[in-house]
């Protein structure tokens, strides 16, 4: 029997990418995100919140080694949309065992 898992998890890539993915995620609000770049870790809330934050564009560089980054993401969901989820990819890649990025989440009262 021939071996086509290769030709098999292709396929199954780009029925994910083409198809169920972009019909999984719907747009619909756009959020605003700032972030505060602070040194050495851990850092407070308390202290975090407190400083200055400014805007982030998706792409900008965050997160040098030994750093902190602080992001405040705010938005509005439309009155007619129930069950609003916020999908961020902090840039984790499965391929490495660690030191990438990681993240927790707080609300305004930490």
């Amino acid at each position: 029997m021939q071996d086509e898992r290769r030709l098999i998890e292709g396929r199954i890539e780009r029925e994910l990418a083409q198809r169920i993915r972009p019909a999984a995620l719907v747009k619909v609000a756009d959020v605003i995100v700032e972030a505060n770049h602070l040194a050495g870790e851990p850092v407070a809330f308390e202290t975090a919140v407190a400083g200055e934050f400014e805007p982030f564009r998706v792409g900008d560089p965050w997160g040098a080694p030994w750093r902190t980054t602080w992001f405040r993401v705010s938005g509005v969901a439309p009155n007619d949309v129930s069950n609003v989820e916020l999908v961020a990819d902090i840039g984790f890649d499965g391929d490495y065992p660690g030191y990438q990025a990681e993240g927790l989440l707080f609300d305004r009262s930490g």
